[in-house]
């Protein structure tokens, strides 16, 4: 539906930012992790059930699906032709039962968001798994439910918000495309023909400036965390909270960091740095916080 709102509906408008869940599979998985507690293995198992999921899961749960969406929404959106390649994709395979906990008691929620939107007049397009606000509009979408919102031009904010996976909605969709056809509305599926489609300037999403979680298994000893902010520092990136679950001379612990306002260029080589410390015992996790 989301489709004919941006193409008939929003015909008149002139749109800035698109975002949104785009994938019924993995909203489930992280949604029932959270309630439940269980793992994405065993969620996954029973969404592959209930018919949520395909038998190979691997464009659900790694964000391919998502991306295709959003890269035919960035299109008829903006104008512009598909790009697949310039879309940076994440999925949430490595999203863990701990990471849920503390973002949980931070007051956000974990979900895979598909974002595109114009940056200096460039379009920069993004699927990863993102922090929102509990009580806010995309973290109050659960489930197998998607949600898009759409901003920009006369009509304001628009959302649609409806079941994203299962039998019915699939052949729902399906059958009004076959009405469509019936009714030969034969309209340019991208709203204009697609020869007039014009090549979107391109922004990455390491352009964007974010606040992000960053959660470190790191040994607890004396220096760790004066050596992971100066790698911070080094970086122009300030903290605005820290967190460290338990102690202990054995075993690592994990440390939650947020950060204030940083482009994600700078932050990525502040990880690259967080990476060589010994200090550091697994790969270290991290996640924009999308103020929406």
């Amino acid at each position: 539906p989301i489709i004919k709102t941006i193409r008939e509906g929003l015909a008149g408008n002139q749109i800035e930012k698109l975002y949104g869940i785009l994938n019924g599979t993995c909203n489930y998985i992280l949604t029932e992790m959270r309630e439940t507690g269980r793992t994405d293995e065993d969620v996954l198992a029973e969404a592959q059930k209930l018919g949520y999921a395909e038998a190979d899961s691997t464009f659900d749960v790694e964000g391919v699906d998502a991306a295709h969406k959003l890269c035919l929404l960035t299109a008829l959106a903006f104008g512009v032709q598909p790009d697949f390649d310039s879309l940076s994709t994440k999925g949430i395979s490595k999203i863990t039962a701990t990471d849920i906990s503390f973002t949980g008691e931070l007051g956000y929620k974990i979900k895979l968001l598909g974002m595109a939107q114009k940056l200096n007049g460039k379009i920069v397009q993004s699927v990863e798994p993102c922090l929102v606000k509990v009580g806010g509009p995309v973290g109050s979408v659960e489930g197998v439910f998607n949600a898009v919102y759409v901003e920009g031009g006369f009509a304001g904010p628009v959302m649609a918000e409806g079941r994203g996976a299962g039998a019915g909605p699939t052949a729902s969709a399906v059958v009004a495309d076959i009405i469509d056809l019936a009714r030969a509305e034969n309209r340019n599926v991208f709203g204009v023909p697609v020869g007039a489609l014009e090549k979107a300037e391109k922004a990455g999403a390491a352009d964007k400036t974010n606040r992000f979680y960053l959660r470190l298994n790191v040994l607890d000893q004396p220096g760790v965390i004066a050596d992971v902010s100066a790698a911070l520092r080094d970086h122009q990136i300030s903290i605005e909270s820290l967190t460290q679950r338990g102690r202990s001379s054995e075993q690592p612990v994990d440390v939650v960091m947020i950060t204030h306002d940083v482009n994600r260029a700078a932050m990525n080589e502040a990880l690259e740095t967080i990476r060589q410390l010994d200090v550091v015992q697994d790969d270290p996790a991290l996640m924009p916080i999308e103020e929406i």
